[in-house]
């Protein structure tokens, strides 16, 4: 599948693809068999799913390249959660030089989306997930549970790896106060495919699936001219997988229980799998 960008009866024309149907959560793998670092600085290339609806920043999950004003050289790629003018909803990268082919995955699921970038087309194995926690705790008419928790509200050792169960001590007195914990989920992180060149994950304000749909494109910003008009631009789609959710991340969550709880002293048992 090659995406062009053509100056045509006057104009420059760009290419984009758009999926007829809505995917919803699950594993999106794009590949591609060009090498982007050569093109032109006003071409951008993106995968990513959008809704028409300005919902929840039009459900976006988006892969991006260019050595323009859109990304910028020498960190020309980034995986984006819109908005990017908010914290942890945007990180770039570069890509290894002469990278004549890649592969690009995006993983949507319920409150979390990760990426991953890898050089060529590897075999992606069986996703497993490894979810870190912390343990965080909460005096009723003091303070409440506000992510990000502010250092005050952890202790040590605040993270656990599921499925492991764990238990947790705190020695503070809370002799006069009620306090009450439970397990935030603070990384999502997943093994079972081969190493990518990047990855990246978050939870902030990760849309929920609806009537989002995927799209490839190529495009120039503000209609800038990339070159002389008797040249054409284009990247090389090998091809597109998607499979669907099969991990139940409600599942791995864990719960929390107060054993031994003295006024000086409390066990907080952090227990897989949650019932």
């Amino acid at each position: 599948m090659h995406l062009k960008i053509s100056y045509v009866n006057g104009a420059w024309r760009c290419a984009e693809i758009i999926s007829s149907e809505s995917l919803g959560y699950g594993t999106y793998t794009f590949r591609f068999d060009s090498d982007m670092n050569g093109l032109p600085n006003p071409i951008a290339v993106g995968v990513f799913t959008y809704s028409n609806d300005p919902e929840y920043a039009h459900r976006e999950n988006d892969v991006e390249f260019s050595n323009g004003a859109v990304v910028g050289a020498p960190q020309n790629w980034f995986f984006e959660v819109p908005p990017s003018t908010e914290n942890d909803h945007r990180y770039r990268f570069s890509a290894p030089a002469n990278m004549a082919s890649s592969t690009h995955v995006i993983t949507w699921s319920p409150g979390i989306a990760s990426f991953k970038s890898f050089v060529g087309h590897p075999t992606i194995g069986p996703r497993q997930l490894v979810l870190d926690y912390s343990v965080q705790r909460a005096i009723i008419g003091y303070l409440e549970f506000n992510p990000p928790p502010s250092p005050g509200d952890m202790f040590s050792p605040v993270r656990v790896t599921s499925p492991t169960n764990i238990t947790v001590l705190d020695t503070s007195d809370y002799s006069k106060r009620n306090v009450f914990y439970r397990a935030r989920l603070q990384r999502l992180s997943e093994t079972g495919d081969p190493a990518p060149f990047s990855a990246w994950s978050t939870q902030s304000n990760v849309p929920p699936a609806g009537t989002e749909k995927v799209h490839l494109n190529i495009w120039l910003l503000n209609g800038t001219a990339p070159g002389s008009e008797d040249q054409e631009y284009e990247v090389i789609m090998r091809g597109f997988e998607f499979q669907p959710e099969t991990i139940d991340l409600q599942s791995l969550r864990p719960r929390v229980e107060l054993r031994n709880a003295q006024p000086s002293s409390k066990e907080i048992h952090v227990i897989y799998p949650a019932k």
